[in-house]
């Protein structure tokens, strides 16, 4: 089977989750093709068509398995992670194989807290998601690349394709036979070697017929075993779904190891609920006096007060943003501006534009740019003017100033959003916001490319030293090519950046 390559697909996809980042990140727990496969809503080739960050518009290419037939086009949703990647970005032209569902089922096997990303605000519609850690991959990946998204073992594109369609083809039962089998060939290496008197009930699950089969088989392995036992069998049993979970049903309680309490546990995650938002903060009226308090003393604002006060108190927290400096102490405290100005501009609900307006008097370059772009979606004519001001400054700040510019069809702020791409990114999380511009603005360059029906952009790292590069594609393409972003109008209806 031939499929075109796309050179675009590999240096520009966040999707490689290649984002530098400190020791203390996020580790995914592998899952098995039968897993990934089994999840999955749609599994096949798609080609990106509206360039997006996070969420991008894909035509079929080619179905493994799923209702959409080639020609059909979805908006996908990315997988993110505050370590990584961010921000990742899909370009007009990519094709990419993936196995997409309603949710994102990765299992984190660790992870330390980050803090808010505002890019994260953005509420755009999508069918599937894909996950952060597999499930996803170049249609030029290498063998060993696309064996390891989709949890197989070294595979080319044609054997994978005949793999999802065959295992696609199975009753739904056998689907879930060959997850509980693969688990438990996957575990019980490691657990036969402390424990070789499991061997034999390892053995009657692998040989299980039926799904009802290998559920007894699991449960006869726990059976008056000692715990680290209990917990694989455990284990096994919660990689199947709803056959699983009914065969479960048909057991009485005391069959179940723990018992009824043990079980009603199992059977949630093999019945998992729809992820719940993330919280909102305290409103009582202790949280509001003592969010005051630390924005009237401290140098350090914090984001989750700031978000608090922008609701309950606005002038409060523009008051603290406008004589607020950076004190650059830590990674965390890179382009901290940016989060916090958008913070206050996402979340303040009351006499906003003149909110906005005193933060353009602030300190810190990057409130007064956040101040200008959120402006600019309810005061177009003046938060244009104000932009025009502060794209000359230098660095995240002008360049976001020049990029919100841009999306917005001003050709001659191009240039200076270009100019982000000066220099290499050195790793660390501190470069991370500058990266994400970066990515933005390829996003932009892409659909403006695909729009005006000229040449794409040249295929570039992010984090690479490309501003000659792209501004040499600009300069020959710029009379032709008007900037153009399809996004705009759904975020300016947000009032998300």
């Amino acid at each position: 089977m031939t499929r075109s390559r796309t050179p675009t697909a590999v240096l520009v996809t966040a999707f490689a989750l290649a984002l530098a980042a400190p020791a203390a990140a996020t580790t995914w727990k592998p899952r098995p093709f039968e897993a990934i496969v089994h999840d999955a809503a749609f599994v096949g080739v798609v080609e990106c068509v509206t360039a997006g960050g996070i969420v991008a518009e894909h035509r079929v290419v080619e179905t493994w398995k799923g209702a959409e037939r080639p020609g059909e086009t979805f908006r996908l949703r990315m997988g993110v992670d505050f370590w990584g990647p961010q921000f990742p970005v899909a370009l007009v032209g990519q094709r990419l194989v993936i196995a997409a569902g309603a949710d994102d089922p990765s299992v984190k096997g660790s992870t330390t807290l980050g803090g808010p990303v505002p890019l994260w605000w953005r509420r755009l519609d999508a069918r599937h998601v894909v996950p952060v850690s597999q499930g996803h991959a170049p249609v030029d990946a290498d063998e060993e690349a696309l064996g390891r998204a989709f949890g197989t073992a070294p595979s080319d594109l044609d054997a994978l394709a005949g793999a999802v369609r065959e295992f696609a083809a199975l009753p739904p039962a056998e689907q879930e036979l060959r997850r509980l089998k693969r688990s438990a060939r996957d575990v019980g290496r490691r657990l036969v070697e402390g424990h070789p008197e499991v061997g034999a009930a390892l053995a009657n699950i692998d040989e299980a017929s039926t799904l009802d089969d290998a559920v007894a088989a699991v449960l006869a392995l726990a059976e008056d075993a000692p715990p680290e036992v209990v917990r694989v069998a455990l284990g096994i049993v919660v990689s199947g779904r709803e056959l699983t979970a009914r065969a479960l049903d048909a057991r009485a309680p005391a069959a179940f190891p723990g018992g009824d309490v043990e079980r009603r546990r199992v059977l949630e995650r093999l019945r998992p609920s729809p992820r719940a938002a993330p919280p909102a903060p305290s409103r009582t009226r202790e949280a509001i006096d003592a969010a005051r308090e630390r924005l009237g003393e401290e140098a350090a604002v914090r984001a989750d007060d700031v978000r608090l006060l922008a609701e309950e108190d606005p002038a409060v927290a523009a008051a603290a943003l406008v004589r607020w400096r950076n004190p650059g102490r830590s990674w965390q405290d890179a382009h901290r501006g940016v989060v916090l100005g958008s913070t206050f501009a996402a979340f303040c609900r009351d006499d906003l534009p003149v909110h906005l307006r005193a933060l353009l008097e602030a300190e810190d370059e990057e409130v007064r740019v956040a101040a200008a772009v959120h402006i600019a979606m309810v005061e177009p004519d003046e938060g244009v003017e104000a932009l025009r001001r502060l794209q000359a400054l230098p660095g995240l700040a002008g360049g976001w100033a020049a990029l919100t510019l841009a999306r917005r069809g001003r050709a001659e702020s191009i240039p200076r959003a270009l100019a982000l791409f000066r220099g290499a990114l050195p790793s660390g999380m501190d470069q991370v916001p500058l990266e994400n511009l970066r990515l933005r603005t390829l996003v932009l360059l892409s659909n403006s490319a695909a729009r005006a029906g000229v040449d794409a952009p040249p295929a570039v790292d992010p984090r690479a030293d490309a501003a000659a590069e792209l501004a040499a594609w600009w300069a020959e393409m710029s009379d032709r090519c008007p900037p153009f972003d399809p996004w705009l109008e759904e975020l300016v209806a947000q009032g998300i950046d």
